[in-house]
């Protein structure tokens, strides 16, 4: 808001740091945690979120370039109508 002052990013920080890069966000040090089985499921759960995601986005991208055919037809039906008139 204009007016108002913002925080000193040093001064609000009170001691605590936050990794800066996505190197010490994402790096190793979190994945060497997990044990071998809860690498597993992790793995396990990636792919089945994944699976739904790309079936998803496929349908999205084939809606988008060709409407389905019933959307056709009724929006022909509705042009054809309003040339009647």
């Amino acid at each position: 808001m204009p007016g108002l002052a913002l925080p000193n990013h040093d001064a609000a920080n009170n001691g605590f740091s936050y990794p800066r890069s996505t190197e010490q966000t994402c790096g190793q040090k979190s994945r060497a945690q997990l044990s071998p089985d809860d690498e597993l499921s992790a793995k396990e759960s990636l792919a089945l979120y994944c699976k739904p995601l790309e079936l998803y986005n496929i349908i999205r991208q084939r809606a988008i370039e060709k409407p389905p055919s019933l959307q056709r037809c009724l929006r022909y039906k509705i042009e054809a109508k309003r040339k009647k008139r």
